[in-house]
């Protein structure tokens, strides 16, 4: 059985529309298709400057089945495609169609295991857009402040060492593992 490694790593990525369509997955749901060249990583640091070259650009496709319940995720797909409607104008065979071959945007990487469990995957799609983080004002600080203030600090175990939890008999292997990593998850000592 072949181990799979993925090229790229998780994150984000500036690409390069290829070609479009609506398909079709093995259980007959429609999907959307969209084939992209990808061009860069984008810097997590500085997510409007200069892109990470990352080699060779390759192509990648990008996947979203449409369901009942996916409608939503992917009426926020066609939005960050520049598109109002149905997913009807990604193809091209269509008169309704709009070609976005050659648009570039933000994708996004995430690694997910193979359907036979002997590697990783990308799995891409299209990446949400970075709202400003809301920052609170002095008011609100000040009721932090307080409310931190008269929180008690937790209570300390000291210098004794975790016990490990007594594991009997009729106990299975599973059981006993998870309380192993209980016991060792709270002996104390400072992860790094």
């Amino acid at each position: 059985m072949p181990s799979y490694a993925p090229h790229y790593q998780p994150g984000r990525y500036w690409g390069k529309i290829i070609d479009h369509a609506v398909g079709q997955t093995k259980n007959g749901h429609p999907q959307i298709v969209i084939r992209f060249a990808v061009i860069g990583g984008v810097n997590p640091a500085d997510p409007e400057g200069e892109l990470i070259n990352v080699g060779v650009s390759q192509e990648r496709t990008m996947y979203r089945v449409i369901t009942d319940k996916t409608v939503p995720y992917v009426q926020e797909d066609m939005k960050r495609l520049g598109l109002e409607g149905s997913p009807r104008q990604l193809d091209l065979n269509e008169d309704c169609a709009v070609d976005i071959r050659g648009k570039e945007l933000a994708f996004f990487c995430k690694h997910e295991p193979t359907q036979d469990n002997s590697g990783l995957r990308e799995v891409w799609s299209l990446a949400m857009e970075r709202k400003p983080i809301e920052r609170l004002d002095a008011k609100g600080l000040r009721a932090l402040d307080a409310m931190f203030g008269k929180a008690k600090p937790p209570k300390s175990n000291g210098d004794k060492p975790a016990q490990r939890p007594e594991v009997g008999p009729g106990v299975s292997n599973s059981q006993r593992a998870a309380a192993a990593n209980a016991a060792d998850a709270n002996d104390g000592s400072i992860p790094f």
